[in-house]
């Protein structure tokens, strides 16, 4: 019983740390929330500089945030050319 709660605090701390970032972008208009699933796309911004991210989600995250303008161009990670 005590592995169990002890595993349930680990992720709780976890998802807490993702999402306190996030949050702090709101007044933005940024994304409040991005979920942990793992489905990683490859984007590429208009310099044509491309990078992997979790999910849908953090990218957007990341254009809102840092004012860039990634695309996604493919499911899974992106393949160095």
């Amino acid at each position: 019983m005590d592995n169990k709660i002890s595993t349930v605090t680990v992720l709780l701390v976890i998802s807490l740390a993702f999402m306190i970032p996030v949050e702090s972008y709101r007044g933005r208009g940024c994304p409040g929330f991005c979920s942990l699933e793992y489905k990683p796309i490859c984007g590429r911004d208009t310099s044509k500089i491309m990078k992997t991210f979790v999910n849908n989600c953090a990218m957007n995250v990341e254009n809102c945030r840092h004012h860039t303008n990634f695309k996604r161009i493919h499911a899974g990670v992106c393949r160095r050319m």
